[in-house]
């Protein structure tokens, strides 16, 4: 399985163009991007939604950390030295932190607003972080 993943990333490693936009990707489903969404929403646009969404990133991020300590998934720069390390985290790479938020706090988000425009846009959201996290070399496809 991780030969199957690895070749993929090498091939998605292989278009240097796209560096710039897979960063600007995977930083919507960052903890940080999540933790100045969240306040934005509770005070422009509905205090009930910014908690919901707040509680849920909560959550989200907790089980995700505990989940991370209990699997101890390598990361693919860590297992293979041909895969280019162009964002890097210190904790284990299983699961997706970042594909976990963007799941949970968009797909929430669309939820909210309830419209097709929205669903499809968290969606197009989280396929998009969750390709930037292979490209960038810290994810297995199998993580995300």
């Amino acid at each position: 399985m991780m030969d199957t993943d690895l070749s993929i990333i090498l091939f998605l490693q292989g278009q240097d163009w796209a560096i710039p936009i897979m960063r600007l990707a995977t930083s919507l489903g960052s903890l940080e991007f999540m933790l100045l969404f969240m306040p934005f929403l509770f005070w422009c646009w509905d205090a009930k939604w910014g908690f919901r969404v707040g509680l849920m990133l909560v959550t989200s991020h907790g089980l995700n950390s505990a989940l991370k300590i209990a699997l101890h998934g390598p990361r693919p720069y860590w297992v293979d030295p041909n895969v280019q390390a162009w964002s890097t985290e210190p904790s284990f790479g299983m699961p997706s932190g970042h594909a976990q938020n963007a799941v949970s706090i968009w797909g929430l988000t669309a939820q909210l607003i309830h419209k097709r425009w929205a669903y499809l846009l968290a969606a197009g959201t989280c396929l998009l972080i969750g390709l930037s996290r292979a490209y960038l070399g810290v994810h297995w496809e199998m993580c995300l």
